[in-house]
């Protein structure tokens, strides 16, 4: 399976491209915690408010995605995985996390594939991509992303491109009455 990977600055809402990437959220929408439809933006600190579970689709947290960066994967012409994050991304005071001043963050805020391409390496790939062959305008000093404490996939992918748990927010997330903890991880690159 041959596997493209592309970089986008942007992308408009009336491409082809776009409403792609809305069915791969509509896909994956309910596996994320929160759903990706309860979502004010890809950024959104405090899951307990505006989080409420409905038959909507993630609509709102796709607009936020097109302002993005974002990185994809595709086979043929379908998009079969996306990475969209936010150059140079600064995290609020409150969060107690070792970045200088000044340095560049990648922050991912949503990585994303499709359930029939997954065991592929895409996910490890995209990390690959956003660390090693990003145009120079956009490359970081580090890369940065979180996740719920029970998603081990992406934590143990996460460890194994050498990420380091930066900081945590318990009980921030419910899922099925339990409470579970926000997990932000960071990789510094060295240049």
């Amino acid at each position: 399976m041959q596997i493209k990977f592309e970089f986008w600055e942007q992308i408009d809402m009336n491409t082809d491209i776009a409403k792609s990437i809305y069915n791969l959220l509509i896909a994956c929408d309910k596996e994320f915690v929160p759903p990706l439809s309860t979502r004010n933006t890809t950024t959104q600190v405090n899951f307990n408010l505006g989080c409420t579970l409905s038959d909507l689709y993630p609509y709102q947290y796709l607009t936020d995605i097109l302002k993005q960066q974002n990185i994809l994967a595709i086979v043929d012409d379908l998009i079969v995985g996306i990475m969209s994050f936010r150059y140079n991304y600064k995290f609020g005071e409150a969060f107690d996390i070792n970045i200088s001043k000044d340095a560049l963050n990648n922050y991912v805020s949503t990585i994303c594939i499709n359930k029939d391409y997954r065991r592929y390496g895409i996910a490890g790939r995209l990390y690959n991509y956003i660390e090693n062959n990003l145009p120079n305008k956009y490359k970081g000093d580090y890369v940065s992303t979180r996740t719920w404490s029970t998603n081990k996939s992406h934590i143990n992918l996460l460890y194994k491109y050498n990420y380091s748990l930066a900081y945590t927010v318990a009980n921030d997330r419910e899922y099925n009455g339990t409470k579970l903890d926000t997990l932000y991880f960071i990789k510094y690159l060295k240049k």
